[in-house]
């Protein structure tokens, strides 16, 4: 199976995320942050949450402040990233893995989430709002799963890699019910990783499926080296040449709280 883009990745803000190691890329906007009179239909702030690895975030236009808890004595750390060079000299934003943060808005801000590595509550986040979807690689004429993986798939604008066949004789589940699976697994990224479903399936094929899942997230976090580069040339991405001095968090030695951000 694969986790694939519904629509490829394109300008150059998620191209400069891809290229800098973060395969796994969607665009966010959020409102200005607003102290009172919460309503949570208004997208103001970035939740306090983590994610199972190392992610950032590049600003397309306006500004986040971000707090970051740090493993020794819990205290914040805050840092400003924005997309001009006369307010911040920041543009990018990293985060290391199980490090707990949040994040507020002057004036709104439009950013690029990248991730190095795909969790089960990212992929089902992303595929809700439309920008990835998962699909069986080409069938095959054959009742049993195969023994051995596909090798990967290499690609600057996609970050699909194959694990697999699938059968033709059985039924590839749809998104809605890859997602309510998504929703409720314990997941952890090891080595080895694992996955621990919170409920069981009853038929041969959401069986088979579960399987491919299991074997295409064990796949992707064998990648969790993946090269990264900061800082990402934003001043060229945004009209004129600035060196960013980057400073990414510490990790948190707290268990992973998953990594859902309450976005549009």
């Amino acid at each position: 199976m694969n986790f694939e883009y519904v629509k490829e990745p394109q300008g150059k803000f998620e191209e400069a995320v891809i290229e800098a190691g973060y395969p796994w890329v969607r665009t966010n906007t959020i409102e200005k942050t607003r102290m009172a009179d919460f309503d949570p239909s208004y997208i103001d702030r970035l939740n306090a949450h983590s994610h199972s690895g190392t992610n950032t975030h590049l600003i397309v236009d306006g500004d986040l402040r971000f707090n970051v808890k740090r493993a020794q004595g819990g205290d914040l750390d805050s840092r400003e990233a924005c997309d001009s060079g006369d307010i911040c000299y920041q543009h990018e934003f990293y985060v290391l893995e199980k490090a707990s943060y949040s994040a507020t808005t002057t004036t709104g801000a439009t950013f690029v989430e990248g991730h190095r590595c795909l969790s089960p509550t990212t992929a089902e986040r992303f595929m809700g709002r439309g920008t990835l979807t998962a699909r069986p690689v080409a069938e095959v004429d054959t009742k049993q799963l195969p023994a051995r993986t596909a090798p990967a798939k290499s690609s600057s604008k996609t970050a699909s890699s194959s694990v697999g066949s699938w059968p033709r004789n059985l039924q590839w589940p749809d998104d809605d019910k890859i997602m309510a699976w998504l929703r409720g697994v314990v997941f952890l990224p090891g080595p080895p990783t694992s996955i621990a479903w919170e409920s069981p399936v009853a038929t041969e094929d959401d069986m088979a499926a579960r399987r491919c899942i299991e074997r295409w997230f064990a796949k992707e976090w064998r990648q969790v080296s993946r090269r990264i580069t900061h800082p990402v040339n934003c001043g060229e991405l945004h009209g004129y040449i600035n060196d960013s001095n980057l400073e990414g968090s510490v990790g948190d030695d707290e268990d992973d709280q998953d990594d859902e951000i309450l976005l549009g």
